[in-house]
């Protein structure tokens, strides 16, 4: 078994592609899981899944939909800091 097998195994598909996690939460809803002694977040091992490379931050659901943990739909700080820039250079600052 490897850290995304153990994703897999834990999570369940629901409408919008969308990923609910059957796992583990920590104490703050988190979910988490071990393997080999080691604590991962769910949502890390989806960003690596998908964008292969380690997340810079905190990674959280870009979907809306609660603890989502489809790799599609997770991001990091860095997208997110992204983002932000590009509406902002779209929209303008905030007054």
């Amino acid at each position: 078994d490897s850290p995304q097998d153990l994703f897999r195994a834990r999570t369940t598909p629901v409408d919008g592609g969308h990923l609910e996690w059957n796992g583990y939460r920590t104490n703050a809803g988190v979910p988490f899981f071990r393997w080999m002694k080691k604590g991962f977040t769910a949502g890390r091992v989806a960003f690596v899944m998908r964008h292969n490379r380690e997340p810079v931050g905190q990674v959280r659901p870009g979907c809306g939909y609660p603890h989502c943990v489809a790799p599609d739909h997770v991001e990091d700080q860095r997208m997110r800091d992204q983002l932000k820039t590009q509406m902002t250079r779209i929209f303008g600052g905030a007054r």
